[in-house]
C-alpha cells in the first residue's frame, strides 16, 4: 500500500460579478457562472494520478469528511473505487475558495483549513504501514513531525517542498532531510529559491545545475519537474542526468486544458511507477517512473479536475477513452 499525508479538500471556483469573459492561463473562454465545487487538494490529485497504474487496494488516502461533502463529489470519489479513508466529522470538510478576478487572475484562500497530518495520522487505519509515502510539507515539518514518527519500518519517502517554504532559511533543514528522502522532486520555480545565486532563467543548463546542487546537499534521487519542457532527473549514482519528455507536446497543446494538479498527479504516477518497477527488479528503475509520471500528468491536464474512469468490457481500466500502457508505450517510442 502506497499512501499521502497532502491536502485533501473541497475546490469551489467562482467568478466576480463584472466578470462576462476572460481567459485562463491556458486560453480556455470562462463565462460568467455561479460557484462550481470539486474534489481537490494535492494530495487527491497524486492518489488519482497513482491510481492511473494501480489497483485499488494498491493505494489509498485519508480525507476529512463532514456533513456538508456534496453528493456528487462523492459519486465522483467513489467512481475510482475503495481508494478513499474517510474520517467523518461533526464539523465542515475543508474547504478551498479559488476566486477568478475581472483581469482572468485567480486569488486562492482557505474557507476551513485541512487538518495537519503527520505519519501518526495513519495509525488504526488500513494505511498505517505503507511501503512509500508521499509529502508535500516544510523542510522543518518533515523533519520534526514527520520522520520521527514513521512506523517500522520505515517506508520510501517522495518529497515535493511547499512553495511558501522555499527559501533560502530553510536549507539548513533541508540538507539535515535530504538523505532520507528516495526521490526529491521541487518543479523549476521552486528549486531556484533555496539559492539567492541561482539565475532564474529556466534553461535546461540551470536546471541541471539546480540538480547537482541538490546532490551536494545529500539528496538521492532529483526530479525536477519543469512542466512543458518535462523533467530533469538525477539518479542515484549518475553523474550528469538526463531529460524526460512531457506527454503532451507542441502537436497536443490543443488537448491542455487545465493544469492544476499536473505535479502532484505526475509524483503520483512516478510512485506507483517505483512501486511497479520493483515487482520486477530490485533496483526500481526511476526513469521508467518518471515516464508513468508524465502519463499521469497528462491525463490530469487534458480537463478541469479529474479525468474520466471506466472499466471496458474486456475488464481494461480507460482513462479519457485511453489506456496508460498504450499511452506510455508511445511516450517511449518517441524518447
Amino acid at each position: 500500500m502506497i499512501t499521502t499525508l497532502g491536502t485533501a479538500l473541497l475546490d469551489s471556483f467562482e467568478w466576480e460579478e463584472k466578470t462576462e469573459l476572460v481567459n485562463d492561463q491556458n486560453g480556455e473562454e470562462l463565462k460568467r457562472r455561479g460557484r462550481e465545487t470539486r474534489m481537490g487538494g494535492g494530495g487527491v490529485f497524486w492518489t488519482v494520478g497513482a491510481r492511473i497504474w494501480l489497483k485499488p487496494d494498491q493505494v489509498g488516502q485519508l480525507v476529512q469528511r463532514g456533513p456538508d461533502f456534496p453528493s456528487d463529489v462523492q459519486e465522483t470519489m467513489d467512481s475510482f473505487g475503495p481508494i478513499w479513508y474517510y474520517i467523518d466529522v461533526e464539523t465542515p470538510t475543508p474547504h478551498a475558495l479559488n476566486t477568478y478576478t475581472v483581469s482572468g487572475t485567480r486569488k486562492f484562500q482557505h474557507l476551513t483549513p485541512p487538518p495537519p497530518l503527520t505519519p501518526a495520522s495513519l495509525f488504526n487505519t488500513a494505511l498505517s504501514q505503507p511501503t512509500h509515502l508521499h509529502l508535500c510539507c516544510s523542510p522543518s515539518h518533515l523533519l520534526t513531525a514527520v520522520l520521527p514518527t514513521l512506523p517500522c519500518p520505515p517506508p520510501e519517502l517522495i518529497y515535493e517542498p511547499i512553495p511558501y517554504a522555499c527559501t533560502p532559511e530553510s536549507l539548513l533543514d533541508l540538507r539535515k532531510i535530504l538523505s532520507s528522502i528516495l526521490v526529491f522532486s521541487p518543479n523549476d520555480d521552486e528549486a531556484p529559491l533555496f539559492f539567492p545565486s541561482s539565475s532564474s532563467d529556466k534553461t535546461s543548463l540551470s536546471v541541471e545545475e539546480l540538480a547537482k546542487k541538490f546532490r551536494e546537499l545529500g539528496a538521492r534521487n532529483i526530479v525536477i519537474r519543469s512542466g512543458a519542457r518535462g523533467s530533469f532527473v538525477l539518479s542515484e549514482g549518475d553523474g550528469e542526468g538526463v531529460w524526460v519528455a512531457p506527454y503532451h507536446t507542441k502537436e497536443t497543446k490543443d488537448r491542455v486544458r487545465d493544469t492544476v494538479g499536473a505535479g502532484n498527479s505526475f509524483l503520483g504516477g512516478l510512485m506507483a511507477g517505483l512501486v511497479l518497477s520493483k515487482a520486477k527488479s530490485a533496483k526500481p528503475s526511476l526513469i521508467d517512473a518518471v515516464q508513468r509520471g508524465a502519463i499521469s500528468a497528462g491525463f490530469m491536464i487534458e480537463q478541469a479536475g479529474f479525468p474520466r474512469f471506466r472499466v471496458d468490457s474486456d475488464k481494461k481500466e480507460r482513462w479519457n477513452d485511453d489506456l496508460a500502457e498504450e499511452r506510455l508505450t508511445e511516450l517511449r517510442l518517441r524518447s
